[in-house]
C-alpha cells in the first residue's frame, strides 16, 4: 500500500495545500464545525449569462465530442478507519460552496449554451 507521505510527494505543491486544507476540513470537530458561507450567485434577470471564452472553447468541445475525461485528474485515496459520513459530507458541502465551478452547468436550448 502506498502512504499519503509518497502520494503526497508525487503531486504539484498546489494540489499539496488543498488536499492539506481538505484534510483540515475533514478533522474539524462535528460541535464546533459551522456551517460554510455560501458564496454569492452570478445571476442575471432572464435566468441566462454569457459564457467566458474558455468556458465557450470548453462547452464546444464537449458538444463535439461527447462525454470525456480529458479534464479529470484521477487520483484515489485509501483511508483507513472508520468513515464519519457527516464530517465527509461536510468537507464536500464546504468544497462544492468554495468552487463556483463545481456548481456551474450549461444547459444547451436551441444548440447554444
Amino acid at each position: 500500500m502506498t502512504s499519503i507521505k509518497a502520494i503526497l510527494g508525487k503531486l504539484d505543491p498546489a494540489q499539496t495545500e488543498r488536499l492539506r486544507d481538505l484534510r483540515r476540513d475533514l478533522e474539524l470537530d462535528a460541535t464546533t464545525a459551522a456551517e460554510p458561507p455560501l458564496l454569492p450567485r452570478a445571476h442575471a434577470d432572464d435566468g441566462e449569462l454569457p459564457l467566458s471564452s474558455a468556458q465557450q472553447r470548453l462547452w464546444f468541445l464537449a458538444q463535439l465530442e461527447g462525454v470525456s475525461a480529458a479534464y479529470h485528474v484521477p487520483l484515489a485515496v485509501r483511508l483507513c478507519g472508520a468513515l464519519d459520513r457527516a464530517a465527509l459530507a461536510r468537507a464536500l458541502d464546504r468544497l462544492f460552496a468554495r468552487h463556483q465551478a463545481l456548481r456551474s452547468v450549461f444547459p444547451a436550448r436551441d444548440g447554444e449554451p
